[in-house]
């Protein structure tokens, strides 16, 4: 019995008098037991339900629990992950930036204008672009402007001969190849002017007549072609066929009268280009000549033996007699080029060795050689005030030497092949340049062309001591010193670097700081004021005179001491106030330079600047850049919130005397005692486009694959 008729049955047989059978009570006691057994199966049941659903809860709680531990876990990997990668390309682009910045570097002395694109690319490369870019690759786009030369590259598939006209503004080209034409240009812009037409044969060499009125040039059936320089008019052929199927070298007399030219069979011969172009002398040699040049009073032509001899020399030969009037002693190899000094006193004379030799014209005896090219010497020329030679070679550079002592003054590179020919500017200011390479170049060979904003050259003998802005930065003045006593000064317009003035100081104020009037150094006491005149720094001197170091900050008025900055370092070589005389810096002669606050006296920064004497130092505006000049020629600029340096710059070729911020901070202007005052360009934004102004070519696909791995070039240099 189960359900509701056990209960029943139990309820009545517990409240009923009625004594139940003994059958009746084993049946309801088995029932009533049979009950109790399924509850307790039941309780038990649902006791193993309730366990169960707790487990599963807790199993979801905990599986919940991993899955958000392994989504935290997956986050924070994926965070590492990208900080990772974001880490590699930010060193990625700091090694990238810092290889462009060293081939830029590199490149300085073979192709100064890949410099200038290897620079640009390696500041816009930097990870912080040019925002923030990596020091090296903006000291490396400073040393790439400085070192690059050119102004005009002119594109031509014939451009071995090359001829300025005498007041520089046009260049005429021609060369090697199968073209019968010569072109002349615009010699600022590179601009086709003309097309000289009427050779039957290639064109080799051309020449401007002195006055700028003729131009000839030289095919290689022997003729030679003259046109009218303005109008391009051809006005006639000097026929010469017997020239041994080579062009001849050509040169117009100092009067533009007569025109010689100089051939592979030994021949100069002397045409009359006003009067019918008719010859007027042949001179004959039994060997080939090579290079021809009149003597600067136009009675006598030289060239070199470049033939078959054994003992080739250069030589030169009286017009009106013909007789030799002078010759080199026996070289060892060919002559190619020959060039008469302005003067008449010297000879050049280049060849097959490399070496550039000045001969004495009266006597012919050697007076010096000048070494350093290495490859053939095959043209010369003398600047027009006979202080420069330049020589082109077949090693592809063309190199200015100081007529007068022999010393090497400038190297141009940027030319792929030889250079066959130079001509000078009339002011010597300028050169131009015909290489194999299919380029004509026009380089600025001035002292003033190595710079970044401006180079400005003030010919003392003992240098620049001092200089500053005016204060609305239109002019810079400076102190240049003479070779004693005497000493002037110089003010520049900043905006055209042009001269403006140069006033004699007096005799007392001219003697060169550092030095004694016999040109001895002399104790040199360091000092400054502040801005608002308060206070004065004093560096003290010891018992023989020299700076021990320690600077006084005294009152200005009444004296008092007010703070004393340790000493040591080598003595103190100079002092500057900033920040509105919160800061102050100082230089020192072991090549430190230190940064204080002057209340408390406290060194702020200690800067290892140079490896020599710190002559100057300076601050921004702002105070947030401290610059040294030092007497390793090199100038460095610091961050004052990191302490880290920011810019080298280089360009002084003597010690660095002294610095000054322009007004707005954008400049900084440096003077030395090589005797020049540089202005450098700060922002880097301006100085990119001041690079870019230079450039007169962009990336080639060859230097793109080599350097910045691709085959396609950037849009823009």
């Amino acid at each position: 019995m189960r359900g509701s008729q056990l209960s029943r049955f139990q309820s009545w047989a517990e409240e009923s008098s009625i004594a139940l059978t003994g059958l009746e009570r084993r049946y309801l006691e088995t029932s009533v037991a049979a009950r109790s057994a399924e509850a307790a199966q039941e309780e038990a049941r649902r006791a193993r339900e309730v366990a169960l659903e707790r487990r599963s809860v807790n199993r979801l709680r905990g599986l919940v629990v991993v899955l958000a531990l392994a989504a935290l876990v997956a986050a924070g990997l994926t965070a590492f992950a990208f900080d990772q990668s974001s880490n590699s390309k930010h060193q990625t682009k700091i090694a990238t930036a810092r290889q462009l910045a060293a081939a830029s570097t590199a490149n300085l002395d073979a192709d100064p204008e890949l410099s200038i694109l290897l620079a640009l690319r390696a500041v816009e490369t930097s990870p912080g672009g040019t925002h923030q870019p990596l020091p090296e690759a903006v000291d490396a786009l400073h040393q790439a402007i400085a070192t690059s030369r050119v102004v005009t590259t002119i594109r031509s598939q014939e451009t071995t001969s090359v001829a300025l006209s005498p007041d520089g503004t046009r260049l005429i080209t021609a060369g090697s190849g199968t073209d019968r034409n010569a072109h002349v240009w615009d010699a600022r812009t590179g601009r086709l002017l003309q097309v000289l037409r009427g050779a039957a044969t290639s064109v080799h060499y051309v020449a401007y007549s002195p006055d700028g009125s003729l131009v000839a040039a030289a095919g290689e059936d022997g003729t030679t072609q003259v046109w009218s320089a303005r109008t391009g008019q051809h006005l006639g052929v000097l026929r010469d066929p017997g020239t041994g199927g080579a062009a001849p070298t050509i040169a117009f007399s100092p009067d533009g009268a007569r025109l010689a030219t100089a051939d592979a069979v030994g021949r100069i011969r002397v045409w009359d280009v006003l009067d019918r172009h008719r010859l007027i002398r042949t001179i004959r040699i039994p060997y080939a000549l090579c290079g021809i040049a009149w003597s600067p009073d136009g009675n006598q032509v030289g060239a070199g033996e470049c033939g078959a001899s054994f003992t080739p020399r250069a030589r030169a030969w009286d017009i009106r007699t013909g007789k030799r009037t002078f010759a080199t002693a026996a070289q060892t190899d060919a002559v190619l080029a020959i060039a008469f000094s302005p003067d008449s006193r010297h000879i050049a004379t280049g060849g097959i060795d490399g070496v550039v030799r000045i001969w004495e014209e009266a006597t012919g005896h050697l007076v010096r050689e000048l070494t350093g090219h290495t490859g053939a010497v095959l043209t010369l020329s003398y600047s027009p005030n006979g202080q420069t030679i330049a020589s082109g070679s077949t090693d592809a550079t063309a190199r200015l030497w100081d007529a007068a002592s022999g010393a090497r003054l400038l190297t141009l590179h940027g030319h792929t092949a030889e250079i066959e020919s130079i001509s000078f500017t009339p002011a010597a200011r300028r050169l131009a340049t015909g290489s194999a390479d299919g380029t004509a170049r026009i380089w600025d060979v001035s002292a003033e062309g190595a710079r970044d904003a401006l180079t400005l050259v003030s010919h003392a003998p003992r240098g620049v001591s001092s200089i500053d802005y005016s204060p609305d930065g239109t002019r810079i003045i400076a102190t240049a010193d003479g070779r004693t006593t005497s000493a002037s000064t110089l003010v520049w317009s900043t905006r055209t670097g042009k001269l403006l003035s140069s006033t004699p100081l007096p005799p007392d104020e001219g003697i060169p700081a550092g030095y004694s009037p016999d040109g001895r150094m002399h104790a040199h006491t360091a000092t400054a004021s502040s801005a608002d005149g308060v206070l004065t720094a004093i560096a003290e001197t010891g018992s023989n005179g020299a700076s021990n170091g320690v600077v006084d900050l005294r009152e200005a008025t009444s004296g008092d001491l007010v703070a004393a900055l340790p000493g040591g370092h080598g003595g103190v070589q100079s002092i500057e106030f900033g920040d509105r005389d919160r800061l102050a810096a100082t230089g020192y002669g072991d090549g430190t330079a230190i940064v204080w606050d002057v209340r408390s006296g406290r060194p702020l920064h200690t800067f290892a600047a140079h490896a020599g004497l710190v002559d100057s130092v300076a601050f921004n505006q702002g105070a947030t850049i401290l610059a040294t000049a030092g007497d390793d020629t090199t100038v460095k600029l610091w961050h004052l919130r990191s302490g880290r340096l920011a810019l080298t710059l280089h360009g002084h070729t003597a010690a660095v005397t002294d610095l000054a911020f322009s007004p707005n901070g954008r400049r900084l202007a440096t003077a030395s005692r090589d005797g020049t005052v540089r202005v450098y360009v700060l922002p880097v934004d301006e100085l990119m486009a001041v690079a870019r102004s230079r450039l007169t070519r962009s990336w080639t696909t060859l230097e793109c694959r080599q350097y910045l791995g691709s085959d396609r070039c950037p849009a823009r240099p």
